[in-house]
This record gives C-alpha cells, structure tokens and sequence, in this order.
C-alpha cells in the first residue's frame, strides 16, 4: 500500500479513530496505514490493541493511553487526494506522444482515445491501487480527471465549439465541488487484542 493514505479522512472518521480504544473498531485503511496525522498513536503499554487488516497493523491506544487526536482532510489534502499525480503524469506522457507524432483527423481519435483510456485507468488504480474505500472519492477522481483534460484543452480542443476560456468555468466548479461534496465514513473493521 503506498505511504500516503489517499482515502480521505472525515469529521467522521475521526470520530470513529478516537473512539477506537472504547468501541474495539477503527475506520477502514486506519488497520494497514493509517492517515499521516495519526502517526505514533498510543504508547504500546499494556492493554493495547492491535488492529489488524492484511498488512502488519498499527497499535491503537488502550483506554488509558494518551491519543494523538487525528484530524479531518482540509481542503488542499482533499484537493491533493482526488486528483492522482499518477494519472496525470500518464496523462501527458500518452498526449505528448500524440502531440509529437500524430497529425490530422487521426489526432483527434488519438486524443479521444487516450482520454477515455485514462478515465478507465483512473477509476481502476484509485481502486486496486490506492485502495480507496468510498465509491464517491473514486467518481470524484475520475471527475478531476476529465475536468483537467477540459482545462487544457486534449480531446475537446479538437471539437469545433469548444473554447480554451471553458476551461477556467470547469475549474471553478470543480474547486467548488470538492468543498461540497460529502463522503460518507470510512466502513469501521474490528480491532483484536495483541494477545490473540
């Protein structure tokens, strides 16, 4: 799994992590990597808890440890964890390929190609790769994906009505939409006692 936990992170799933210790379950990708702002929970002493979840698991607290509290996402981590750099360095690779070798009709079809390419790649690694939980963040991802190849023009600026200032409005809104839109909580998996 990689090292930046790309599920978001709610006001929820925190809720979830801090009662971990009290309720015995965690949020979903807590188990196996947990978010960066909740690196060294816990203290290890007696009574903790070890959750497990396919990878080697993180301790969370015992009831009477001190917490490190996790937060929420703010806007520039959610912003960072719906568009995947991945993507877009494949992206560009892929068109500047096209942009270099290809003229005519056929760049058009190439474009379109590798737009509808990427979009399929996109929702496939958010999920296989980066493990994301919720199917909403994985439909954003591939939203983000399309908006940035609206932005800088790729298939659509073959089209005859499209214009290069479209780009800026799709922008906009999509800031917007990642400030709006609501993820429910990570689903919750059980926590089991190290001794077991």
């Amino acid at each position: 799994m990689p090292a930046f936990n790309r599920n978001m992170i709610t006001a929820d799933d925190v809720t979830n992590a801090v009662a971990a210790p009290r309720t015995g379950k965690v949020p979903k990708t807590f188990d196996t990597n947990p978010p960066a702002k909740m690196r060294g929970v816990g203290s290890g002493s007696a009574g903790e808890t070890r959750i497990e979840g396919g990878g080697a698991g993180v301790t969370a607290p015992a009831a009477t440890d001190k917490v490190t509290v996790p937060s929420s996402d703010d806007y520039l981590t959610r912003l960072v964890k719906y568009i995947p750099p991945e993507i877009l360095g494949f992206y560009l690779f892929m068109t500047s390929q096209i942009e270099g070798h290809v003229t005519g009709a056929s760049r058009s079809a190439w474009l379109g190609v590798i737009l509808v390419v990427a979009l399929i790649v996109t929702a496939l690694y958010c999920w296989y790769v980066l493990k994301i939980v919720r199917w909403q963040q994985i439909a954003m991802s591939v939203v983000a994906i399309a908006v940035y190849v609206f932005s800088v023009g790729g298939w659509f600026a073959t089209r005859s009505w499209y214009q290069a200032w479209y780009g800026g409005f799709a922008l906009a809104g999509f800031a917007i939409l990642v400030s709006i839109v609501p993820l429910p909580p990570l689903p919750v998996v059980q926590a089991t006692p190290t001794g077991a």
